[in-house]
């Protein structure tokens, strides 16, 4: 199975999820033939404080993937178009900027087939899907899964199932 079938998956369960833009999330995400199961972990109001939590670096470990769900600001524009406020544009920040777009940033990511994300923007039917990762967000992700920590005491919610296999399931 491909790992964007799974982020898919993944993101038809969170949906059916009352999530705050609010909060950034921890999800874990096995694959057990053809059934994506998706956990939630943890949510915090800074998703570099909820990545460097101790207690979810132990957690993540339980799982094939872990995904990360974030709330944002961006903007719109257009590199092949030439335009002499680029500089200017590149110094305000984007929840300032005047045309600044919500966004939402799934990255799912495990140890072994790296990094999978969709993102989502506001005012837009259908997200859009990449295997990449890069930056600090990344490089938070994958310290996740570089601790020795093996101390865990809360417990994660199950958030649901899904067969991929479901001719039924309603895919992006």
């Amino acid at each position: 199975m491909e790992d964007i079938e799974i982020l898919k998956q993944a993101n038809l369960l969170i949906a059916s999820k009352d999530i705050s833009d609010e909060y950034a999330y921890l999800f874990g995400v096995n694959v057990n033939d053809n059934v994506v199961n998706v956990t939630e972990i943890a949510h915090y109001w800074e998703v570099y404080a909820l990545l460097g939590d101790p207690e979810n670096k132990t957690k993540v470990s339980q799982y094939q993937y872990c995904l990360i769900v974030t709330y944002g600001w961006a903007i719109k524009f257009d590199p092949n178009e030439e335009d002499d406020s680029d500089e200017t544009i590149t110094r305000i920040p984007p929840s300032e900027h005047p045309d600044k777009v919500r966004v939402s940033l799934r990255a799912m990511y495990s140890p072994v087939f790296g990094f999978t994300t969709s993102v989502y923007l506001e005012g837009t039917s259908e997200p859009m899907y990449d295997n990449a990762g890069n930056g600090m967000l990344a490089d938070a992700i994958i310290a996740l899964y570089n601790s020795n920590d093996s101390t865990s005491t809360s417990k994660a919610i199950e958030i649901g199932s899904i067969d991929i296999d479901d001719e039924d399931a309603d895919l992006f």
